[in-house]
């Protein structure tokens, strides 16, 4: 019976490390793949500037100045209903603030550029 469950460990390792290795050649292969045929963009979203944030639900907040992401840790909020961790900071034009999940943020949208 011992011999049993070492063959079974064994090939349940085995099994795992192949899906690993797998996995990680799929990835890189994807990767230059996508290379190939699309350039980086050197381009990210800047604090301080104004963006359309769209969620999830399609909600929309239109030329929300991004401030920055907020660690919202507080220890009397423990065991609370109300979610901890990253949240991310938009002023709007009112100078309201908004703090949203960084999950239920669909996409941003750079506004036009006056000329």
């Amino acid at each position: 019976m011992e011999i049993f469950w070492a063959i079974f460990l064994s090939v349940v390792l085995v099994l795992i490390i192949f899906g690993l290795i797998k996995s990680a050649r799929q990835k890189r292969k994807a990767k230059k793949l996508s290379e190939r045929y699309l350039k980086e963009v050197d381009d990210y979203i800047r604090t301080g500037e104004r963006y359309t944030v769209v969620l999830s639900d399609g909600r929309r907040f239109e030329s929300a100045k991004i401030i920055g992401y907020s660690q919202f840790s507080d220890p009397a909020m423990s065991g609370s209903y109300i979610p901890t961790g990253h949240w991310l900071v938009l002023e709007l034009v009112d100078e309201r603030r908004v703090y949203l999940r960084p999950g239920a943020i669909r996409y941003f949208e750079q506004p036009k550029k006056n000329a």
